[in-house]
């Protein structure tokens, strides 16, 4: 699908002087922006979606500290790889 959009003067700057100097096109740019943007909004839905079902207890967790522990104690009695 085609489109055009409007850039304010310093990204389209910014932009065209990446183009010539990695010798990719803007459009490359352009779709590979949206697609880190994209991907982003998808982790962070994600992560607030596991955040919200710890705080609900639907998903259990165990403190850093006790997972130290174990594997030193683990460590001490030759299991710990």
């Amino acid at each position: 699908m085609a489109m055009s959009i409007r850039l304010p003067e310093d990204l389209d700057r910014q932009l065209t002087n990446l183009s010539l100097h990695t010798k990719r096109s803007k459009n490359f740019y352009i779709r590979f922006a949206l697609s880190e943007l994209f991907r982003e909004i998808r982790e962070t839905k994600e992560a607030e979606k596991v955040l919200e079902d710890i705080e609900v207890g639907n998903i259990s967790t165990t403190p850093l500290a006790e997972i130290i522990e174990r594997y030193e104690n683990a460590e001490r009695k030759g299991v710990a790889g």
